[in-house]
This record gives structure tokens, C-alpha cells and sequence, in this order.
């Protein structure tokens, strides 16, 4: 800790050192050359602030029913577009390893699940991690399905 105080001083002893020499040796030039690294690190910094994904999550107007009663709830997730100016020349980062978890609410706002777990979220074009597997029995017996959680692609 002492030492990274230390080399704090140091660093701010630099430059005081840097900025005495630099107004002694000529005032103006020093001011523009100062309002230059400013206004350059205000641009790096109002540019790589634009480029960060800026997600908007809208639920889907009407949610799928399938025969047997199941529903499903999607939502669909983008990734807003930057101002129409910056448009022309950069686009905004992609969102990499996004991940969601879901908590599920009773009509009375109680959770469904247990206290502290959610359910996992999953684009809809990657394949379900429970899958339906056929298991044959004994010779002449009736094959039976059972459900096969994997892992690797949840």
C-alpha cells in the first residue's frame, strides 16, 4: 500500500516538474498543447463510450401456445445502432457472451422457484439442453423415451 502511494507522488512530482518547465518555457504553447490532450482524451473517451452495446430486451406481442398447453415467452433482444452522424464511419461493439437468467412470479408477485434460483435464458436458434432420447429395451421389448440433460449446450 505505502509503495503504491509512493509511487503516486512520484508520478504527480513528474508532472508538476513537466508542467513548471513546460509554462516557464513558453506559456501559450503550453496552454494549447494542454487544451490539445484534453480535448483529444474527451474524444477517445465520448467515442469508446458510444461503441459499447446498448441492448433494448421488448417482450414479443403474442407468445406462442403449443397443443399440448405449454407457452412460451420470448423476448427479442438488439443491440441499438449508434447516432446517425458516427453511423457513417463505426459501428457499436457486439454484445459477446451475453447471458440471462429469468425469475418467474406468481400472480401474487412470490417467486416460482426457490430463494436464489433462476432459470437459465437461451437464444431460440441453439438447441435445448433437455433432449428426448429413445432407450431400446431387451429383445421383443417396447422401446421407451427418456430425457437427456446436456450440459454442453445450455
Amino acid at each position: 500500500m505505502r509503495f503504491r502511494i509512493a509511487y503516486y507522488l512520484i508520478f504527480i512530482a513528474v508532472l508538476g516538474a513537466l508542467a513548471y518547465i513546460g509554462v516557464e518555457a513558453d506559456y501559450k504553447s503550453f496552454v494549447g498543447s494542454l487544451f490539445a490532450a484534453f480535448l483529444s482524451a474527451f474524444l477517445v473517451f465520448f467515442l469508446e463510450m458510444e461503441r459499447r452495446p446498448e441492448i433494448s430486451i421488448v417482450q414479443e406481442p403474442t407468445s406462442t401456445v403449443l397443443p399440448d398447453g405449454r407457452r412460451f415467452l420470448r423476448v427479442v433482444v438488439a443491440n441499438r445502432a449508434i447516432c446517425s452522424p458516427l453511423r457513417i464511419i463505426m459501428d457499436r461493439r457486439a454484445a459477446n457472451q451475453v447471458r440471462a437468467w429469468i425469475t418467474l412470479l406468481t400472480d401474487a408477485n412470490n417467486p416460482v422457484f426457490a430463494p436464489g434460483r433462476q432459470m437459465i435464458g437461451r437464444w431460440s436458434d441453439t438447441p435445448e439442453p433437455v433432449r428426448p432420447i429413445m432407450i431400446a429395451q431387451n429383445p421383443g421389448g417396447a422401446p421407451q423415451m427418456t430425457f437427456f440433460l446436456d450440459l454442453s449446450v445450455a
